[in-house]
């Protein structure tokens, strides 16, 4: 028996979604078609997971508004790190917060290219434990607000080499 040509087609452009590379290259976390964050729970301190490269995430939270994304990461002394959240197509507008291990807040976005919010962050102080706080702006849920999140370590004198004293 043969695949409807509709059914085949939808079925095609699933798994292309689902094996989309990402603008460097790298893989992305699978997504799915039934609009399932693989990362809950996580919206709270306490359920932060370690951030194991670019990962896919959707702010969304049955009957509710305002889902929370934690992660953390091991910040090294020295090092400048880059904090993303790309929305991409998404009209997602995703907020950053940067906290140490006490919940002291360090920083909150720098800036936005297009929707995409960025924190750089310099440990200046000794190695540590960081968690990154990922809000919606508008506080708004769906399978359409989502993004790719990803936090890149810049080794010390890296960030100079690749970006200069500007």
């Amino acid at each position: 028996m043969k695949m409807p040509v509709l059914a085949r087609s939808v079925l095609i452009a699933l798994l292309l979604s689902l094996m989309a590379p990402l603008a460097n290259g790298a893989m992305a976390t699978p997504r799915s078609s039934i609009c399932v964050d693989s990362y809950q729970p996580d919206d709270q301190m306490a359920l932060a997971h370690v951030v194991s490269g670019p990962e896919y995430h959707i702010f969304i939270l049955p009957f509710a508004t305002d889902d929370h994304h934690w992660a953390m990461f091991d910040a090294q002394a020295g090092y400048v790190y880059q904090i993303d959240a790309a929305p991409g197509a998404s009209p997602a507008v995703p907020v950053l917060h940067l906290y140490d291990e006490g919940g002291n807040l360090l920083a909150e976005n720098d800036h936005y290219f297009n929707n995409d919010a960025e924190i750089w962050w310099w440990n200046n102080g000794a190695d540590q434990t960081l968690y990154v706080e990922t809000t919606e702006a508008r506080e708004l849920v769906g399978c359409a607000f989502n993004y790719t999140f990803s936090v890149t370590p810049w080794a010390p004198g890296a960030f100079q080499a690749q970006f200069g004293n500007q």
